[in-house]
């Protein structure tokens, strides 16, 4: 049940968060949250990419999720994350963004 809230508000962040930053000059994408343990939902939102465009997300340059972009050439997609690193997106058109920062486990 913590599992699902934490996945529900971390969405709603995203959606506030994607609604004060436009897309400059290119695609950008946010995540939640930062860091966690294994199995850990990561939100991915990404905006400025093709409009209907099929996305692949990555995470430390492994695939983890796949999508479509919708109004605006945005996405949002949620991953189980198995590894820590980087994340990344690609949309069929060749527009690519990656996080300013990486998803990291917490010491267990």
């Amino acid at each position: 049940m913590q599992k699902i809230v934490g996945m529900i508000l971390a969405v709603l962040f995203l959606f506030l968060l994607a609604n004060k930053v436009a897309a400059q000059d290119g695609p950008r994408i946010n995540f939640s949250p930062t860091e966690g343990v294994d199995g850990t939902s990561v939100v991915v939102k990404g905006v400025g990419f093709t409009l209907d465009s099929s996305v692949q997300v990555f995470l430390a340059g492994r695939p983890v999720a796949d999508t479509r972009t919708y109004q605006g050439g945005n996405f949002l997609v949620v991953f189980t994350a198995k590894e820590e690193g980087k994340i990344s997106a690609r949309d069929s058109a060749g527009k690519e963004a990656t996080a300013s920062q990486s998803f990291r486990f917490l010491p267990q």
